[in-house]
């Protein structure tokens, strides 16, 4: 069994890895195309699909919330993908670090400065949030506790950690937070081939005058995919030289 294979096995309890194990082995019996993935709606297929020969194997995973569940990176982590993954919920994180011990895990809230700030941590994690954001989700007001956590920008995160200014993956999802996130870094200076971030009610019609859409094509990117919930843009002069 995978070292990835064993870390899931490890989150569930005996009965339930046993059934997890038996669907995995029917669909492996009785399915030849039967695929896998663990986003909330196929986004890591579909960011497979657009690296069209991307060399690099390096994401940077932005409110990276569960390791494993609603997870844009975990199934590029089995692929041997390894990157940084930044989340504010420390129970999040030591599961993180536990699970993918290969990836750079940081407890930190990424904002559009440096400081501190109140951070809600919903009974869902997936919907926590920063205190005073639009929440783009009614059950992210069901808080469990608030804590006050260190702020800082996707810049110094990046220089901190040395990420390389060219990348294969950003993945933002912030939970109404997540232009301000966009915006803290020199996008001039990391150039990651995709980015994904959260987008709630664009229009496909009209997305030229959503605020992301704008800024991301401004700064020579293209948007390639969108599920409802989370749009995915290409750097078109990535694109081009691959």
């Amino acid at each position: 069994m995978s070292a990835s294979r064993s870390a899931l096995f490890r989150q569930l309890t005996v009965c339930r890895s046993v059934c997890v194990a038996l669907c995995i082995a029917v669909h492996k019996l009785f399915d030849a195309y039967c695929g896998s993935t663990y986003a909330q709606s196929g986004e890591d297929l579909l960011i497979l699909s657009n690296m069209h020969g991307c060399s690099s194997n390096y994401y940077v995973d932005v409110g990276c919330n569960h390791p494993i569940k609603y997870s844009n990176t975990y199934l590029l982590y089995q692929m041997g993908w390894r990157g940084l993954c930044l989340d504010a919920n420390e129970y999040l994180v030591r599961q993180f670090r536990r699970v993918r011990p290969k990836d750079r895990v940081d407890w930190v809230c990424v904002g559009g400065k440096a400081g501190e700030i109140t951070f809600s941590i919903s009974r869902d994690p997936a919907l926590s949030h920063v205190v005073g954001n639009t929440l783009v989700n009614s059950r992210a007001s069901d808080e469990d506790r608030r804590i006050v956590i260190a702020v800082k920008t996707l810049q110094q995160l990046f220089e901190e950690n040395n990420v390389p200014a060219q990348f294969g993956l950003l993945s933002i999802d912030l939970e109404g937070h997540d232009f301000i996130a966009l915006k803290s870094f020199d996008i001039r200076r990391w150039r990651p081939y995709l980015i994904v971030i959260e987008i709630h009610g664009l229009d496909l019609e009209i997305c030229a005058e959503n605020e992301i859409v704008a800024y991301l094509r401004n700064a020579g990117y293209k948007i390639v995919c969108f599920d409802a919930n989370n749009a995915i843009f290409q750097n078109m002069d990535a694109a081009n030289n691959c």
